[in-house]
C-alpha cells in the first residue's frame, strides 16, 4: 500500500520516541537524517516507492529557554554538583 500523505504514517514512529534537538539547522538536520535511518518505512508506512523515508517529529525550543544544551549554566551545575568550580 502506497500512501499520498506521508503524514498519515507518522503515528507509529511517534507512539515509539520523542526527539529533542537543539534549535540550529546543522543539528535538526542531524536528527532528521540518524532518524530515516533508524526507522525506514516498512509495509504500509511506504508512501513513496522511491523515497525510503517517513517523516518523524524532531522537537526543539528556542536557543534562549533551551537549559538542557546550554553552556552558560555548566560552572553553576558542576559546582552544585561537586561543590567544587574545577572538578567538571
Amino acid at each position: 500500500m502506497v500512501f499520498n500523505n506521508p503524514c498519515a504514517c507518522v503515528w507509529h514512529v511517534t507512539n515509539q520516541v520523542y526527539v529533542r534537538s537543539t534549535d540550529y539547522q546543522r543539528t535538526l538536520m542531524s536528527a532528521e537524517c540518524n532518524l530515516a535511518g533508524l526507522f525506514p518505512p516498512q509495509g504500509s508506512q511506504v508512501w513513496n516507492d522511491e523515497i525510503p523515508w517517513q517523516p518523524v517529529p524532531v522537537h526543539t525550543v528556542t536557543r534562549e529557554s533551551d537549559y538542557v544544551s546550554s553552556l552558560d549554566h555548566c560552572s553553576e551545575i558542576c559546582v552544585g554538583q561537586t561543590g567544587f568550580p574545577d572538578v567538571c
